[in-house]
């Protein structure tokens, strides 16, 4: 049997406040490792937090090209080792696979590269097609979602440590939460949860509790999420990359107001 429990680990620091000193009790979540094999064969180990590992294996083999769709895998099982509290290998099985398929024929693997920006647009638009939503959204929705996201991070409530992606309908209420110690992580097992429940996108929005880097982007277009938000600050490319692939970015949310940078038309702006 695999446990339920909190991932987390109680150490005992030296808290240090104006100049007194004690001994107390700290809640640390935990950071163990994930091992994804493919027909048998080790492919990845995810350093994560515990929890959802059917949607990051899933999550993580379509946004590293591995899968184009969820119908590519005919099998999905779980183990922990003996003992084990929490799963710690998922294998699946896809019958197409040939051991290659990873990032295919994307020169994109991190975001440290020398590439010129043009080639990184060219090659995420090659790959990638433009979400085609019409969908519109009300604009009031838009300042609950901090609050809504904070509600399902009930590790970050505990421990801190984890970021957070939600997925929310039309209406602003949240449909699915995430957390991890990665912020891709969080965002691969929302992906794989919307994979794995076949998940229409169309009318959809994406909260996270991180910045919005151009990979984070490129993997809300790859299942179609047309409106992306974040708390924190973009990146540029992050930007362009939202604006050419049609999605509407918002950030800065846990500020007194937000901004929209891309197709504010979603929700009645020019």
């Amino acid at each position: 049997m695999v446990s339920h429990r909190d991932p987390i680990v109680i150490h005992a620091p030296i808290f240090v406040c104006d100049g007194e000193c004690a001994r107390v009790e700290n809640p640390i979540c935990e950071e163990i490792p994930l091992e994804i094999r493919i027909n048998g064969v080790s492919y990845v180990t995810l350093m994560r937090t515990p929890g959802a590992e059917r949607e990051l294996a899933v999550g993580f083999c379509f946004t590293d090209e591995v899968i184009l769709s969820i119908s590519e895998v005919s099998k999905i099982a779980c183990y922990a080792g003996d003992g084990a509290p929490f799963i710690q290998r998922v294998e699946l099985t896809i019958p197409a696979f040939t051991g290659k398929q990873g990032k295919r024929g994307s020169v994109i693997k991190t975001s440290s590269g020398s590439l010129q920006r043009a080639q990184i647009l060219e090659d995420i638009l090659q790959h990638i097609p433009p979400v085609h939503s019409q969908q519109r959204f009300d604009l009031s929705i838009v300042e609950t979602f901090p609050q809504k996201l904070d509600a399902c991070q009930t590790l970050r409530a505990k421990c801190g440590a984890t970021h957070g992606a939600a997925l929310l309908d039309q209406r602003g209420n949240v449909l699915f939460g995430t957390e991890d110690i990665g912020r891709h992580n969080s965002l691969d097992k929302l992906i794989g949860h919307i994979l794995l429940n076949n998940v229409s996108t169309d009318d959809k929005l994406l909260m996270l509790s991180s910045r919005a880097s151009f990979e984070m982007m490129q993997k809300a277009a790859r299942v179609a999420i047309p409106v992306v938000a974040s708390v924190s600050a973009p990146t540029d490319l992050a930007l362009q990359v939202a604006d050419r692939l049609n999605c509407t970015y918002i950030s800065f949310l846990k500020m007194r107001g937000f901004y929209i940078y891309t197709h504010p038309w979603r929700f009645g702006l020019a």
